[in-house]
């Protein structure tokens, strides 16, 4: 019986990189220029600053020592040394759409029952008058 499984195919970014040439082990040329799938850049780019980030950083270093105000306070931010407070996570999913629908119903139902209840104190108020 064959496996269900699906066979991955390797991209030039999944494969180990040999130490001394610098090429991906087991590539030809054309294979190694290839870009990354759409789906493979957000994990390439995160590689690829992982990889520099101790460059990036001492760069940022160098240039908060010589006076860059921003590149100081970017450097604040990473190292969490910024005091001001943390603003509240904003939430992505909002409310469902049923639950907008009973909350509008809730709201409608108040609104009536106040207009009813002003309107019949009106109308008592109009009595006790033409009663009096």
């Amino acid at each position: 019986m064959a496996s269900s499984k699906s066979v991955r195919k390797t991209s030039g970014h999944d494969l180990p990189v040999d130490q001394e040439d610098g090429t991906a082990s087991g590539l030809s040329e054309s294979a190694e220029k290839k870009p990354p799938r759409p789906s493979q850049c957000r994990n390439y780019t995160r590689e690829a600053v992982a990889k520099s980030l101790p460059d990036i950083l001492e760069t940022f270093v160098d240039q908060a020592k010589s006076g860059s105000v921003p590149h100081f306070n970017h450097l604040a931010k990473f190292g969490g040394f910024d005091l001001r407070p943390m603003p509240a996570p904003a939430k992505r999913k909002g409310k469902s759409f049923a639950q907008r629908l009973l909350d509008n119903m809730k709201e409608h139902e108040a609104k009536m029952i106040a207009a009813n209840e002003t309107r019949l104190a009106a109308k008592l108020a109009a009595e006790r008058e033409s009663g009096n």
